[in-house]
């Protein structure tokens, strides 16, 4: 599920779904979504905003005709309206909440991110959920937040019963928030993990950085992990002051991006990744999705 409240825009350059165990460490390749693929995986959800946002959901023509929504062969743009002026008691601004046609169990996702929303008003989410039983067959946060918020906050929402461990104990760099994961509680806030401050992973320092590579990995063995590399541009000056090269870094202790997330392929293997930074700690933690 992309979720877009309000407006700004959000470039996408490929998302990629893994569901398939093998050998009991790596995942083979699915699902490759980039470019005109979007409007074939995903569909429109022409609908009130449940969150009660001030927002209009869009159908796809609509958000085509509008060029809310435009696709190349390797890039694929959503955004909200933001040239038209409202009145204060109108409906609010033409927006896309777009979902997957697949479903997915056991999986890995990778989301090549290029650009979110920034903005007063923005309210971007890219998340996983169940449809019909919500929400005891859980949800999964990704990315999500408001405004110009940073960093990027992680969260699980269920039924009553899960509880997140401490912060102390957990092999992941995130920070634990509420422990809470019922969303009967404290206002449906959900387990939430923030981010690390740096690499930044929203808003306008992560649009400023050129984006960077959201993934998650469900499974029954592993539990609920997320990690996030940073696409930033560092600067090397030659002799004359005037030659760069962009590398490609990662906020992980100066390990560069993975391979297999950087560029794709057949397989992706998470254990050979580093640290997490949400992990609510499998062999404590039982969550019902």
């Amino acid at each position: 599920m992309v979720n877009l409240r309000y407006v700004s825009t959000l470039v996408a350059l490929a998302v990629c779904f893994v569901p398939e165990w093998v050998k009991g460490t790596s995942y083979t390749l699915d699902d490759e979504i980039v470019g005109y693929k979007f409007y074939h995986a995903f569909e429109w959800q022409s609908i009130v905003d449940p969150t009660h946002g001030r927002v209009q959901y869009v159908d796809m023509a609509t958000s085509i005709r509008h060029n809310l929504t435009y696709a190349t062969k390797d890039t694929f743009v959503l955004r909200g309206d933001y040239q038209k002026t409202l009145p204060p008691s109108g409906p609010g601004r033409m927006s896309a909440r777009i979902m997957s046609k697949q479903v997915y169990k056991k999986h890995v996702v990778v989301v090549d991110l290029r650009h979110m929303p920034q903005g007063c008003g923005t309210w971007p989410a890219i998340w996983e959920t169940a449809i019909g039983n919500w929400p005891n067959d859980g949800e999964v946060d990704i990315v999500e937040g408001v405004n110009n918020m940073v960093p990027n906050a992680a969260a699980l929402h269920t039924g009553p019963g899960c509880v997140m461990p401490p912060q102390e104990g957990r092999t992941h760099t995130g920070t634990a928030g509420q422990l809470e994961c019922d969303a009967a509680v404290n206002h449906n806030t959900g387990c939430t993990v923030k981010f690390p401050s740096s690499p930044p992973s929203f808003g306008p320092p992560f649009n400023a950085n050129g984006g960077g590579w959201f993934a998650m990995e469900r499974s029954d063995e592993e539990g609920i992990k997320i990690w996030f590399w940073a696409r930033e541009p560092r600067h090397d000056h030659g002799h004359g002051g005037g030659h760069h090269r962009r590398t490609e870094v990662s906020g992980h202790g100066g390990n560069g991006v993975p391979r297999d997330v950087k560029f794709g392929g057949r397989r992706v293997d998470p254990k050979s990744w580093v640290s997490p930074i949400l992990y609510p700690s499998r062999p404590l933690f039982t969550i019902v999705v």
